[in-house]
Formats: structure tokens, sequence, C-alpha cells
């Protein structure tokens, strides 16, 4: 069921980001066919062009932000809230479908604008510098023993973690927001700087019991690479924490205190 559930919000979704991310591959090449030319009775039309390809990109970043948040305010605490509980589906297949789609298009509107950027930019000189730089990345990594390739790893592994952990963290901003019955967004979005404050003061206060106890101390004997590697499963492992912490509120919150509107 969770599949059917995440075909149907990236359909749902899909009208929304592609026709935004053609439009901004259409506007990079137009700004590209500009810069090319290089012709000083086209500098109002690239000045508009230009602008326009800004203002595609900073739409792209915060319309994948909102329907971030609106799929999950809208279809499950809002009225439509009523059908998709009522359906023969559990709590965790509800918020894992919009979890994922809400993964996917974060992911692919940051690889999309990317490679915008690479077509406005990159004339042939730089495609070859690329190119030959990818190669000697590739024979850097051919080079290397199993320690870089694993920090690489974990470093991938991190960034992704890190995304889910912050989309949890506003679903469960909005959960908690929804136990109180006036004044719902202004709640979800005390909620959301009351957890981020939460976990500052955690932080804060663990790094200088840390510092003071000397907790970290055998990193000064380690290489670099050991230092890293370290840092970066310990970075890991609080970020799944978190996002566990989040997911299981958000569950919690949703099967056994929803107050739909």
């Amino acid at each position: 069921m969770l599949g059917r559930l995440l075909k149907y919000e990236i359909k749902s979704t899909a009208r929304i980001y592609l026709p935004l991310y053609l439009l901004l591959f259409l506007t990079a090449v137009i700004n590209k066919f500009f810069l090319s030319v290089n012709s000083e009775n086209l500098g109002i039309p690239m000045a508009i062009s230009m602008t326009a390809y800004v203002t595609i990109i900073v739409a792209i970043v915060v319309i994948t932000l909102v329907i971030t948040i609106q799929r999950f305010y809208k279809n499950l605490l809002q009225d439509e809230g009523y059908l998709m509980f009522t359906l023969p589906v559990s709590v965790d297949a509800n918020i894992l479908s919009k979890l994922l789609a809400a993964v996917l298009w974060n992911i692919a509107s940051t690889v999309i604008s990317f490679f915008s950027v690479l077509v406005l930019s990159v004339d042939r000189d730089m495609m070859g510098a690329l190119v030959e730089s990818w190669r000697e990345f590739q024979t850097f990594l051919a080079a290397q023993d199993f320690a870089v390739h694993w920090i690489i790893f974990q470093s991938i592994v991190l960034i992704l973690l890190s995304l889910v952990a912050g989309i949890l963290n506003l679903y469960v901003a909005m959960a908690i927001g929804h136990l109180v019955q006036k004044h719902r967004v202004a709640a979800s979005l005390g909620a959301f700087f009351l957890i981020g404050l939460v976990e500052q003061i955690a932080f804060t206060l663990f790094i200088e019991l840390a510092a003071k106890s000397n907790w970290f101390y055998f990193l000064h004997g380690m290489n670099p690479v050991d230092q890293a590697q370290w840092l970066l499963t310990a970075a890991i492992i609080v970020v799944a924490v978190l996002g566990a912490i989040y997911y299981f509120a958000t569950k919690y919150i949703l099967k056994n205190k929803l107050n739909l509107e």
C-alpha cells in the first residue's frame, strides 16, 4: 500500500515540479544563447532573461519547501485527513509516502538547479576542464585506500539523513501545532522554533560538558582520516536519533492525539 500512496504522491506533485524544471532549463538555454552572442543590442533582453532565470531558481527552492509542508499539512492534518485515515492504510504508510516523495523532490530540485547552472556556464574549454578534473578525481580515488572511500560514503549518508531529519522536523512541528484548538499554524511555527531552541541548548551543554570532561581527548592521537571517520559516524548517529525521535513523535500524535480541523 505504501507503493500506491507514494506513486499517487509523486504523480500529484509532479504536475507542479516538472513544468518548473522545464522552464528552468529553457531560461538557462536562452541565457546561454545570449551569452554566446554577446551583443550590446541584446543587453535588455539578456538582463530580463537572467532575472527570470534567477527568479525561477529561487521559486523552485521556495516551492519545494512549501509543497513539502503543504502535502503533509493539507493531506493529513486538515479535512483530507478524514479520508486518509479512514483508508486501510497504516499511519506509517501515510507518513512515509509524504516523506519519501518530499526527499525525492528535494534531491531532484537540487540536481536540476545544479545542471541548469552547468548549461548556463559551461563552454567548450570549461567542459574539457571538467572532464579532465573528473578523470583526475577518479585517479585520486583509485589511489586511495578504503578509508577515504568510506569517508565519502559517510558524507553522502549524512547529507541524506540530514535531509530526512529536517523534513521530519517540519512534520513533528506541524503535528504538535495541531494539538491546540486555535491558531494551529502559529502553534506549529512556535513548535518548530522551540524544537530548534531545545536542540541548540542540548548541543551547547553537551559541548561544554565534553570540553570540561575531556571526552574527546582520544581524537588528538588519531590521524586526520580516522578523526574524520569518527566525527562523521558520530554525526550520523546523532542525526539518525533525532530523525527517529521526530518520526515516532509524529506517528504517535497522528495515531493517538490527532484532532483534525
